[in-house]
């Protein structure tokens, strides 16, 4: 699977956002779960081709984590 940088998602600038607050914030800095931040998943939906797969390929990049 092609690595994809979050430059690679054109547009999207919110949905990005939301998904560096839910997703890679707490990953970067676990000491914020200390604090008070809660754990939470991600669901994406929506009809073909409108940039699911981009976005979670772009996650699992960002994140050194795997695509399955």
């Amino acid at each position: 699977i092609p690595s994809v940088r979050w430059q690679d998602v054109g547009g999207l600038q919110q949905v990005k956002k939301e998904i560096l607050d839910t997703i890679q914030l707490p990953l970067e800095h676990p000491e914020l779960l200390s604090l008070g931040l809660r754990r939470s998943g991600l669901l994406l939906y929506g009809p073909p081709g409108t940039g699911k797969t981009l976005l979670a390929k772009a996650v699992a990049t960002e994140c050194t984590m795997t695509f399955l």
